[in-house]
């Protein structure tokens, strides 16, 4: 798990992504992280941050969502 953060305005697009890559994960690692596993960290009107897979820092450049990494 790794920290990264975000656009506040990027906040859906990085659910949504979330979302498929996690839907297509190999059953093998259905141990990963639950939705509502998430830890969301400090949050205001620019900026989220959230911990996150290190696979879905993967994904995330693979889609070319922007983040950085803390």
């Amino acid at each position: 798990m790794q920290w990264i953060r975000f656009n506040a305005c990027l906040e859906d697009t990085i659910a949504k992504a979330y979302q498929e890559w996690k839907a297509n994960l190999a059953t093998h690692d259905a141990k990963e992280a639950n939705q509502d596993q998430v830890v969301e960290g400090p949050k205001n009107s620019a900026v989220v941050a959230r911990l996150v897979d290190r696979r879905f820092i993967d994904y995330l450049v693979e889609i070319g969502v922007p983040f950085e990494r803390p």
